[in-house]
């Protein structure tokens, strides 16, 4: 799709390559919310439709779509039932843990999918991770597959409450309208989710509204902010949110500039280590509830 650069020029190279698969297909998504944005949409997923349909001689139906929708949607409620849990004071799961869930679903039929999460619901029913001084943070970024590098800051005091991120939140905190035709429904769902990236435009401010309101319904204690090299997209996002963060209408942030898979871990515990320092006497979970309370 035209999101970030390096995943357009991978569908050129393989365009070019002389040995492109059987089905090679660029997936338009509008930049923007606002304007012709839902009928562009729309009509974009139809194509794909088409192509899909052409290329492996099937026949999707509103009636299969629909039958889909719901599934995944049952699928994002009983995420949603564990992403309430860690809310609270108890917090029954690890950020490194939730991401290791949402990549092993991603990768399964969502009937398989809503087993495990029923089963993994019962398992950590009573469940404690987070210690009473650890650090409660969200962390917001585009890309994450690596369960390990969560764990720098879960291995430094840090308790991963809420995230905002490609294999986390957006992946899941959404809802389908079952109740309007299939397409319809899909275009109106995904542009319009909060979570938008920041390769939406003119959409920062619901982004803002988002995290302030995360901020709050998990009583965090600082933000992680994380940006893949050479993307100027989250660069410009981070300088943004600082701002904010300096006028004291976010908690405070750590910014984090790393490579797409590994690298400087040392560098960037020692960073996380010393951020946490610096935030001095954490406050406890009843203060940080009086606080947002507030607010």
């Amino acid at each position: 799709m035209n999101g970030c650069d390096h995943s357009r020029r991978m569908y050129d190279n393989w365009r070019y390559s002389g040995t492109k698969p059987d089905f090679l297909y660029m997936y338009f998504v509008p930049h923007v919310v606002e304007s012709n944005a839902p009928e562009e949409f729309r009509a974009s997923i139809s194509l794909l439709k088409d192509a899909l349909e052409k290329a492996f001689n099937i026949s999707i139906t509103d009636e299969k779509l629909g039958a889909s929708i719901k599934l995944y949607n049952e699928m994002r409620q009983l995420i949603m039932i564990i992403e309430e849990k860690r809310k609270g004071e108890k917090v029954p799961i690890k950020g490194s843990e939730m991401l290791s869930l949402i990549m092993a679903i991603s990768a399964m039929p969502v009937e398989t999918a809503i087993g495990l999460l029923t089963e993994l619901l019962k398992f950590i029913e009573g469940r404690e991770v987070a210690k009473s001084d650890d650090v409660r943070i969200f962390v917001q970024m585009g890309c994450m597959e690596e369960p390990e590098h969560l764990k720098l800051y879960e291995s430094a005091g840090g308790t991963i409450v809420a995230d905002g991120f490609c294999f986390g939140a957006r992946f899941y905190n959404k809802q389908i309208d079952e109740s309007k035709k299939p397409i319809d429904a899909l275009a109106e769902g995904y542009l319009n989710s909060k979570l938008s990236c920041p390769r939406m435009m003119d959409d920062y401010p619901r982004r803002l509204d988002n995290i302030k309101s995360i901020v709050k319904e998990y009583a965090v204690d600082a933000l992680v902010i994380e940006k893949l090299k050479f993307c100027d997209m989250w660069g410009w996002e981070i300088e943004r949110l600082r701002r904010e963060s300096k006028e004291r209408l976010l908690p405070p942030i750590l910014a984090i500039e790393r490579e797409y898979l590994g690298g400087a871990t040392g560098q960037i515990k020692t960073r996380i280590q010393a951020f946490f320092e610096q935030m001095g006497k954490k406050n406890s979970f009843q203060e940080l509830r009086a606080i947002a309370k507030q607010k």
